[in-house]
């Protein structure tokens, strides 16, 4: 796969300027682990293009905040009061870093 594909069909699936791609060498095969950074949270992750063009995201900081979305929306869906909610959340983030780290 050539390195501008892989930014074309990122775009597509991500939108434009959400990842640089500087450290993905000019050729590769999709399996390959390649360097991404996110822009949002000038954070470098490795993860395969395959993996990337499926729309996964190894960044921390993502991955963190769309865990705390997908909470957010399962309380909200239980009907759970606020109160609670932001317990579970605070509970949640807590857990979040144990396992993944700040």
């Amino acid at each position: 796969m050539r390195k501008n594909d892989l930014i074309l069909e990122s775009e597509r699936i991500y939108g434009k300027n959400r990842f640089n791609f500087d450290l993905i060498p000019e050729t590769f095969h999709k399996g390959m682990r390649l360097t991404f950074v996110c822009l949002k949270h000038n954070e470098k992750f490795e993860q395969s293009a395959r993996m990337h063009l499926l729309g996964h995201i190894e960044c921390s900081e993502c991955i963190n905040e769309i865990e705390e979305a997908n909470l957010e929306q399962i309380l909200l869906t239980r009907n759970i009061s606020k109160k609670r909610t932001e317990k579970l959340r605070r509970e949640f983030i807590i857990k979040g870093k144990e396992l993944y780290g700040e």
